[in-house]
């Protein structure tokens, strides 16, 4: 797993996972 990928899920502001940031949606 990636933990960059990981910690940006954390961080969301938005709440939920969104991969739209790192383009890996």
């Amino acid at each position: 797993m990636d933990l960059k990928v990981l910690d940006h899920l954390i961080m969301n502001p938005e709440g939920f996972y969104s991969f739209g940031d790192e383009g890996l949606m």
